[in-house]
């Protein structure tokens, strides 16, 4: 049989399962009035488990909402095939057990997983207030890490259930919480389950490849507004683009091909004669003649029927190259 003590509403109180023997009820009673005397409270009495509910299972989910698995020993828990198979699910699950002897037993009929546990002692019936005071200062010891332990342990077997789906993993910031505790384990403290163990690699590994699909996504969005950027750029300047692309692909190129092996050198120039022609491309462009230096007279003569700029003198100072109209 089996009766629990734990948190209801108030998040800082100890939720604390309490496994005996039928037997050993009235002795259960009073630990139960104890430990609510002392701040904790009862959750539910096997007996009001309803007629048509699933009772182990509802013992299965007590025991994992439990902080602490308190076993009521005597030489008839030790015997009762039930407390035996609570204690069994519940070493499953890596919880913290808190042994406390009722009624003397033999070592060898103590359950395994409690034999290397220390005892609280309340054989002594006139002693039991001072043993459940005990109890109480053993159940607060490392408490904050033990409750996390029973909530990551029901997180990862509420995931397990529900076919392991991503949406139930975990997430930094509680991720990165839930790792350091993970990290910080007391000594003393029981194990996290693997189970525990295998939701938190999971949940790292999900939140690695969320964290890539953002970067993806961020990426995706900051060339898509480059590109709308750089569109609506190229359409404001699309007469400046074209120029540069003509000039690009088409002078250029005409510049390579027929100009730039014609155009005259510095000695070349000096060496051409007043008079001479020449042509600095290979085609389409005018033959130009070189002008001596040294004065002239510009204009036409005034006639009797028509008027023109009068003539004048000029004096070219150095030969210049001029368009062949001839």
């Amino acid at each position: 049989m089996a009766n629990t003590v734990g948190t209801a509403s108030v998040d800082n109180k100890t939720r604390v399962f309490i496994s005996y023997s039928r037997k050993d009820m009235a002795f259960a009673d009073r630990l139960e009035a104890a430990l609510r005397a002392r701040g904790f409270e009862v959750l539910i009495d096997c007996e009001e488990i309803y007629a048509f509910e699933d009772w182990w299972k509802r013992i299965q989910s007590l025991i994992g909402q439990a902080d602490t698995i308190i076993f009521v020993l005597s030489p008839d828990a030790a015997g009762s095939r039930q407390a035996l198979r609570e204690v069994e699910y519940a070493a499953s699950l890596n919880k913290r057990f808190a042994p406390i002897v009722c009624r003397p037993v033999e070592d060898s009929a103590v359950p395994e997983p409690l034999r290397r546990l220390n005892f609280i002692f309340f054989d002594d019936p006139e002693r039991f207030e001072a043993s459940a005071d005990h109890l109480v200062e053993a159940l607060r010891t490392d408490i904050g890490w033990i409750r996390e332990h029973t909530k990551f342990g029901e997180v990862a077997r509420e995931w397990v259930a529900a076919g392991r789906p991503n949406s139930l993993l975990l997430r930094p910031p509680t991720l990165d919480v839930a790792e350091y505790w993970m990290a910080s384990r007391p000594q003393g403290a029981p194990e996290p389950t693997d189970e525990i163990r295998t939701f938190l690699v999971e949940s790292r590994k999900g939140a690695r490849a969320s964290q890539r699909l953002r970067r993806f996504a961020l990426g995706s969005i900051f060339g898509l507004m480059m590109a709308v950027i750089l569109g609506l750029v190229g359409w404001i300047k699309q007469d400046y683009l074209i120029g540069q692309w003509r000039y690009a692909t088409v002078t250029l190129p005409y510049w390579y091909a027929h100009v730039r092996g014609h155009v005259l050198t510095a000695v070349q120039e000096r060496a051409l004669k007043p008079g001479a022609s020449f042509k600095e491309c290979a085609q389409d462009c005018p033959e130009m003649v070189v002008i001596p230096a040294g004065p002239f007279l510009m204009g036409k003569r005034v006639s009797q029927n028509h008027t023109a700029e009068p003539q004048h003198p000029v004096t070219i100072a150095s030969p210049l190259r001029w368009r062949n109209t001839r």
